[in-house]
């Protein structure tokens, strides 16, 4: 029972009361549609008799009754749980289920949509956090998932709407994808990003110092890149500064060094 009411109480119900206020003109015409012989298909929702929203997809059919008086007969089916199926697989694709976070498949789109602007140049910010086995190791699994979730909040308060996005690689990878800026500007905001994690976390009331291996790669006019080969470079040079044992950044293959 869609509408979690009895058949019999159904005609002192104003049902175009119950439906969403943003769905009313749609459905009224699509009902005088039908009652000019046009049959159709749409959605809309409308909130049963506890409350709840729900999503239907109706069928409205002409149909003429007594005295070949025009009506309408409105076939309707719950797809609620269908469309709510739907969003979780489109935020599977393209979300990470623990931070909230874009994941990889999304930059990748960002990287094709935004390469068709002529003149852009994208800067890759490979960042992973140095010694997080140690967290989860000395608390739990479940700690370091907060401080995962913590370390993205983090990220997010520091990147540039519109200009910057921060998606979780893996594990505890950290990537940014950025169209503004230069060689030097890409230094400063790689300490940038250094210096807000060093600032540490407090997790279940436990302060969490934090260093990181950043590497940073470009893609511009001069030096066209594939966006497989933007994050291999970007992983290739976070690698070179993880092997450096500090906590420092490297741009390009020529390992530059800042902080």
């Amino acid at each position: 029972m869609i509408l979690n009411i009895e058949p019999d109480l159904l005609k002192n119900i104003n049902l175009l009361k119950l439906i969403d206020q943003k769905d009313r003109m749609l459905f009224q015409k699509n009902f005088l549609q039908a009652l000019n012989g046009v049959s159709s298909s749409f959605h809309f929702s409308l909130q049963n008799k506890s409350g709840r929203s729900i999503l239907l997809r109706a069928n409205m059919i002409p149909s003429n009754v007594k005295n070949d008086t025009p009506g309408v007969i409105v076939i309707a089916e719950d797809i609620s749980q269908i469309r709510k199926k739907d969003e979780e697989i489109a935020f599977a694709a393209f979300y990470d289920q623990l931070t909230g976070l874009y994941n990889k498949n999304y930059l990748l789109q960002q990287f094709l949509l935004q390469s068709t602007t002529e003149g852009v140049q994208h800067s890759y910010f490979h960042i992973d956090i140095d010694n997080f086995k140690k967290w989860n190791d000395l608390y739990s699994m479940s700690f370091g998932n907060d401080l995962l979730i913590e370390i993205g909040k983090r990220l997010k308060q520091i990147i540039v709407k519109g200009k910057d996005t921060v998606a979780r690689n893996e594990s505890d990878e950290f990537v940014i994808l950025s169209t503004r800026l230069t060689a030097d500007g890409a230094a400063a905001f790689a300490e940038e990003i250094a210096e807000q994690l060093k600032t540490g976390f407090c997790i279940n009331n436990t302060k969490c110092d934090l260093t990181a291996s950043i590497g940073v790669a470009f893609s511009d006019a001069k030096t066209p890149k594939q966006f497989d080969q933007l994050t291999r470079l970007g992983e290739t040079v976070m690698q070179s500064a993880k092997e450096s044992k500090v906590s420092v950044f490297c741009i390009f293959l020529s390992l530059t060094r800042r902080g």
